[in-house]
C-alpha cells in the first residue's frame, strides 16, 4: 500500500516526528505503521521543493543545484541512500531546510561520497 502525501507536516506526522532525507526520497523504502506494512510517499511537487531547499543549502551554481535536484527526484535506486540517514528534513516558518546530526567533516563527506555516486 502506498500512501502520498501533498505536505511535509502531513507525511512528518505519519512518520511520528522526523523524516530522514533517506526515508523522503527512497521510493522503496517499506515503514511498518498500524499493523501493517506501507510506502509513505510525498508528491512528485513536495520532492522537488524539498530538493531544491537542500541543493539551495549545499550549491551555489545554478546548474549544479539543478543537476543535484534531478537526482534527488529521480527516484533512482542505484543511488546510496544510506549517506542521507543522518540528515532530516524540518520545517520552520515558512520554510523548508535540511538538518543534520553530523558535524563538519562527516557532513562534507556524505555529500562527495553521494555527488560521486550520482
Amino acid at each position: 500500500m502506498i500512501r502520498y502525501y501533498k505536505t511535509l507536516r502531513g507525511l512528518r506526522k505519519a512518520y511520528g516526528g522526523q523524516v530522514s532525507v533517506r526515508d523522503f526520497f527512497d521510493r522503496k523504502r517499506r515503514v511498518y505503521r498500524n499493523g501493517k506494512d506501507a510506502r509513505l510517499q510525498p508528491t512528485k511537487e513536495l520532492q522537488e521543493k524539498v530538493a531544491r531547499a537542500f541543493a539551495e543549502q549545499i550549491y551555489k551554481k545554478k546548474s549544479s543545484k539543478e543537476n543535484f535536484v534531478a537526482s534527488l527526484t529521480s527516484g533512482s535506486s542505484w543511488l546510496d541512500w544510506s549517506l542521507f540517514q543522518c540528515f532530516y528534513v524540518e520545517q520552520g516558518e515558512n520554510e523548508i531546510y535540511i538538518s543534520n546530526s553530523l558535524s563538519g567533516e562527516a557532513y562534507d563527506y556524505c555529500i562527495r561520497k553521494f555527488l560521486r555516486g550520482r
